[in-house]
């Protein structure tokens, strides 16, 4: 598997998705609090992508959105939607 990663964060090597929404038409639904891994769906699992090729436990989402500024999320890392992904490229 291979990824384009946005951003690395210097020393940790975790990986960092940048994003924005909202600007020229209506905010993706799936944002929640700045801070929390609350992020669309999409963003979850290219999040989980990005965590097994650069070998991290925390994918930093920087996302940029309509009526809310510039905000920051960390995503997790899920055992269960590691195996997914990796199953489904495998099949795929």
């Amino acid at each position: 598997m291979h990824a384009n990663l946005d951003a690395l964060v210097l020393g940790s090597g975790e990986p960092v998705e940048a994003k924005t929404s909202g600007l020229t038409g209506p905010l993706a639904a799936g944002w929640g609090d700045p801070g929390s891994d609350q992020v669309p769906e999409a963003t979850i699992v290219q999040c989980h992508v990005h965590m097994l090729c650069a070998v991290a436990e925390v994918c930093h989402v920087a996302a940029l959105l309509g009526g809310r500024g510039f905000n920051l999320y960390a995503v997790p890392r899920y055992r269960v939607i590691c195996d997914a992904i990796v199953e489904s490229a495998s099949e795929f």
